[in-house]
């Protein structure tokens, strides 16, 4: 079975192409923290947690991407409240996103590594982030 492919424009930045997205969270301990105060729970090490976020998005960062000439489009999210849920609550939802991400497969990027851009500066083409 052939693995499936998300294409998504994700539009550019200072002329560079966006070829990646990817999210860091900040503060996510705190939320819990004070969850945990009003309803304190004993965890074990290997324990699996199931732990709910509420998240604003605080930065938008374009760091560029190793090998390429385009961007990467870093979202910085702040956590406010949180909480311990069961996993009955949340078994589904991440059962099928896991069976989404086992049958993806990253696009090419738009010229391969032993390519030269369209341009014709005789320049080094993109290489494909794995």
């Amino acid at each position: 079975m052939a693995k499936k492919t998300s294409i998504v424009d994700l539009g550019s930045f200072d002329k560079k192409p966006v070829l990646l997205t990817g999210i860091r969270i900040t503060n996510a301990g705190d939320g819990l923290s004070k969850a945990l105060q009003v309803d304190p729970k004993v965890m074990h090490h290997n324990e699996k947690i199931y732990v709910v976020l509420e998240t604003e998005v605080t930065n938008v960062a374009f760091p560029p991407v190793k090998d390429t000439d385009g961007v990467q489009r870093l979202h910085t999210l702040r956590a406010g409240r949180s909480t311990v849920v069961d996993a009955d609550l949340v078994r589904e939802l991440l059962d099928a996103q896991e069976e989404r991400i086992k049958g993806f497969s990253e696009p090419e990027l738009p010229y391969g590594s032993d390519e030269t851009k369209p341009d014709g500066d005789g320049g080094p083409g993109l290489k494909a982030v794995k």
